[in-house]
């Protein structure tokens, strides 16, 4: 079995969207997030415990391990371009 770690709400809904959810709905700290016809809940929370995360993938119909890969998956960062050396007169 996998060790789920803690996780903020931001990071929860970033990979959940990298997954294929939108966010549906905000409010009274919730996030509703659905996928076709499937909906969770995301409590906007400073930290989520392992067992709650479990949880909401359960009902999100999310294998643990693809949420892991998705969750260690970064977006391509901008590469600062380098200085122009040259001078142009």
């Amino acid at each position: 079995m996998l060790a789920l770690p803690h996780l903020s709400a931001d990071e929860l809904v970033a990979t959940l969207e990298r997954l294929g959810f939108r966010t549906e709905a905000r409010a009274n700290g919730l996030a509703r997030m659905c996928r076709h016809a499937q909906c969770v809940v995301v409590p906007e929370t400073a930290n989520l415990s392992p067992c709650l995360l479990g949880a909401i993938l359960r009902a999100a119909h999310i294998e643990p391990f693809d949420f892991l890969h998705q969750l260690n998956v970064r977006p391509p960062q901008a590469r600062p371009t380098p200085p122009n050396d040259r001078v142009v007169c």
